[in-house]
């Protein structure tokens, strides 16, 4: 599984504008982050992170392969979540960092390039206040599995994040990344979005299951009610042979009805025969 993103650059020199970013979930042993070029051979599966995965493919593996940027073992975390380069502005210190984190472990990583080699280091990530960090048991407080990174239009970041492993869960958070040691001067980041022109006219969209926010709260408005479709009732032995009984009787006096009703019509006809005078029309 690939989760990759775009750098955007830095936005004073536009330093790594372009690159692909993508986290690569790895097979027994390691998992990894690349960086995506065109036509790329990554090694799999002659490979997994930075050693021999499968001997044999191995030393017959082309000398161009390319090796990760940063690989960790299943001690850590057994699947990584590919993040984003922070490039946004409410968080000075965090430019330029590849922030990504494990699906698994619930651990948020950072990697810091080194712009004069190329090579990338390892930065903790802690998660909370100057007190809170120095408890390393108390870093982490959001929810352990990390589904998914994005970015909003400003270049800041979010991760998505659930108590329980499956994408049938109504449960998830979304957490934005603050740098409370340094934030940006007040009135510097002020980013107007962009109009979004929709040509097609709007879609209503009505929601047949309810999503719960938070446990706590109360439904904004009541479920959607089932329509229950009408059930024959059951017929029992017994009561099948009075209808029967019923629908012949029925039957017997509708045709007695009609028998009696041609007969008065033929009487009378007979009758208005015999006193017409005979010999006049």
């Amino acid at each position: 599984m690939w989760r990759c993103s775009v750098d955007r650059g830095d936005p004073v020199s536009r330093h790594g504008r372009g690159r692909i970013f993508c986290g690569d979930v790895g097979q027994n042993r390691y998992e990894e982050v690349d960086i995506i070029v065109k036509g790329g051979n990554y090694g799999w599966r002659a490979k997994e992170g930075f050693e021999c995965y499968d001997l044999k493919l191995c030393h017959n593996s082309s000398l161009n392969d390319i090796l990760p940027i940063f690989a960790y073992s299943h001690h850590v975390g057994k699947s990584v979540t590919g993040g984003y380069v922070y490039r946004g502005c409410e968080s000075p210190n965090l430019n330029g960092l590849y922030i990504f984190g494990d699906f698994m472990s619930g651990r948020i990583m950072a990697l810091e390039e080194d712009k004069r080699t190329g090579n990338w280091r390892e930065k903790s990530v802690c998660m909370g206040d100057a007190k809170t960090c120095s408890f390393p048991g108390l870093i982490n407080h959001h929810h352990k599995f990390i589904i998914s990174f994005g970015e909003d239009e400003a270049g800041e970041l979010y991760f998505l994040a659930t108590t329980y492993p499956s994408s049938m869960s109504p449960f998830g958070t979304v957490f934005k990344f603050v740098d409370p040691s340094r934030r940006a001067p007040p009135g510097k980041c002020k980013k107007k979005p962009l109009p979004v022109k929709v040509r097609g006219k709007m879609v209503p969209f009505i929601p047949r299951e309810l999503t719960l926010l938070d446990p706590n709260e109360k439904p904004t408005r009541p479920p959607p009610r089932k329509i229950k479709l009408p059930t024959k009732p059951q017929v029992t032995s017994s009561q099948i042979k009075p209808a029967t009984t019923a629908a012949r009787t029925t039957t017997t006096t509708t045709t007695t009805t009609t028998t009696t009703t041609t007969t008065t019509t033929r009487n009378t006809a007979v009758k208005l025969k015999e006193k017409m005078p005979v010999g006049k029309k």
